[in-house]
């Protein structure tokens, strides 16, 4: 696997003069560790989060022992395979099993919450859709919210629909750094990422670079967000050339947050 970057995950000084926590931050749809070839194999998809060592993993597609998966507790594996914290949020049964969103955290892992989005039952296309949200403490117990979502994937009416309820959601919590980072299945111009940027800050948003199909990306569809109002400085973020252990290629970025 091509490398592109190397990221040093440390503690830092120098951010507006004060005392900063310097963090990498990876978004990553796994395709329930399905890769290109259709093999599922969950060390593939911990292989490359090793390589990068991100700090923060927001997680999509996890499978939860299904019989597609061979019975594997996904995310207990993940943490296992990587040394992080982990925990999931179930979404649905599925196959003898549950699906949804999972977390890995080097810093320990306080609560989780889910909060389910709005999405058209009576349409068969539709399902269930998450956001699932850890509370998570960083060193010197500076607490954060991390979060990973996924939105639905047909329709844009239903994402400006879920997105505007999640934002509704962690309005009254709007005091703690929070990061919401993942498959939001649309394109930088979309209204649902303009409603997105109206509370939230995109990492880098003049990186345009596509994040799906893996192996021919042709669209930017995964993405990373972080809390307006809070004291970020945005360092850095890329694209891991990975086009094999999942149909989307991961996002990597670093920040700071005094």
């Amino acid at each position: 696997m091509k490398r592109i970057l190397t990221f040093i995950v440390a503690m830092s000084v120098g951010f507006h003069g004060g005392y900063a926590q310097k963090m990498t931050i990876m978004t990553y749809n796994i395709h329930h560790a399905r890769d290109m070839k259709g093999t599922v194999d969950i060390r593939q998809i911990a292989a490359v989060i090793n390589q990068y060592k991100p700090d923060l993993v927001a997680l999509q597609e996890v499978d939860s022992v299904t019989n597609r998966n061979g019975k594997v507790d996904q995310m207990k594996e993940l943490g296992e395979l990587t040394g992080m914290y982990q925990c999931f949020g179930s979404n649905f049964s599925y196959d003898g099993g549950t699906y949804g969103l999972g977390i890995l955290s080097r810093y320990p892992i306080k609560a989780t919450a889910t909060y389910r989005l709005p999405y058209y039952k009576d349409d068969p296309n539709s399902e269930s859709r998450l956001m699932y949200m850890a509370e998570i403490s960083l060193k010197g117990n500076k607490p954060i919210r991390f979060a990973t979502v996924h939105l639905d994937h047909k329709s844009e009416d239903q994402r400006i629909m879920q997105v505007s309820d999640m934002l509704q959601k962690l309005e009254k919590t709007n005091s703690v750094p929070t990061i919401i980072a993942g498959d939001f299945n649309a394109v930088p111009g979309a209204k649902s990422i303009g409603i997105m940027k109206d509370r939230f800050t995109q990492l880098l948003e003049t990186d345009s670079s596509h994040t799906f199909p893996a192996d021919k990306p042709k669209l930017k569809i995964d993405y990373i967000f972080l809390s307006a109002g809070h004291r970020w400085k945005m360092i850095r973020q890329t694209v891991i050339d990975e086009p094999h252990a999942s149909d989307h290629r991961p996002v990597l970025g670093i920040i700071r947050l005094r």
